[in-house]
């Protein structure tokens, strides 16, 4: 099905799972009960290393981009919103560029600027924990990609 779409993207807007941050079985646990699931979240529900640990998370995201390549014009753009508890925005930017070049490797990636922060607000996380810090950042970085 995705052959059909081979080099037409131009743009791709996506936010990954955040390094040592999100459980998408808790964070998620009340879109499932909507559909049936558990009436209270189950923390921890899924581990995957890939996930709490830095060097798979940038292997990760390599794979991701190696798998979208085929879909991607010969000039496209990138754009991540990324965040996480454990990298810096500086880190987290240098895992990007390091994951774009082994995962789209034979192309050129160019970043556009060094990444914008904006602080999260009103987290879910605040209503199921409360007193979790308050202090999360995102950053939204956008990359040029050419042959």
């Amino acid at each position: 099905m995705l052959r059909r779409h081979k080099r037409t993207v131009s743009l791709v807007v996506t936010s990954p799972p955040y390094l040592d941050t999100t459980d998408y079985a808790e964070d998620q646990w009340l879109r499932l009960w909507f559909l049936g699931g558990p009436d209270k979240p189950s923390a921890r529900l899924y581990k995957d290393d890939r996930h709490t640990r830095v060097d798979l998370y940038w292997d990760f995201l390599a794979k991701v981009w190696e798998g979208s390549a085929s879909l991607l014009k010969d000039r496209a753009h990138i754009v991540v919103r990324i965040g996480g508890t454990i990298l810096s925005k500086d880190d987290l930017f240098a895992g990007l560029s390091l994951s774009f070049r082994k995962g789209l490797a034979g192309r050129t990636i160019r970043a556009l600027h060094d990444g914008e922060t904006s602080n999260i607000r009103r987290r879910q996380t605040s209503s199921f924990r409360p007193g979790t810090s308050p202090e999360k950042m995102e950053h939204d970085f956008a990359f040029a990609i050419s042959p």
